[in-house]
């Protein structure tokens, strides 16, 4: 069997979806560090696509604000993705 590795650069949309991921949940660890988070994020031309599960204390807040403030660190842009589309569900604790 051999083995590979793939290596992607900032602006790839696996590297732009691990960031938004990732920024968000450092969001939600500052508020509630027993936080239970499985979200995905899917890009695709011009959308922006959260899906998945998040049981926490904390306020969530405006996601799609999240999303491009996120954006905007990474690649200083934020209109690079137009549509952001939010598929989420909250449990209470």
């Amino acid at each position: 069997m051999q083995k590979t590795a793939e290596a992607v650069s900032i602006g790839h949309p696996d590297k732009t979806a691990d960031y938004i991921s990732s920024y968000i949940l450092d969001r939600l660890i500052e508020q509630d560090t027993n936080l239970r988070y499985a979200v995905e994020v899917m890009i695709k031309d011009n959308t922006v696509i959260l899906g998945g599960e998040v049981t926490t204390s904390a306020k969530l807040g405006d996601l799609t604000a999240l999303v491009k403030t996120a954006l905007a660190e990474m690649m200083n842009v934020i209109t690079l993705y137009g549509a952001i589309m939010l598929s989420t569900h909250l449990k209470s604790m």
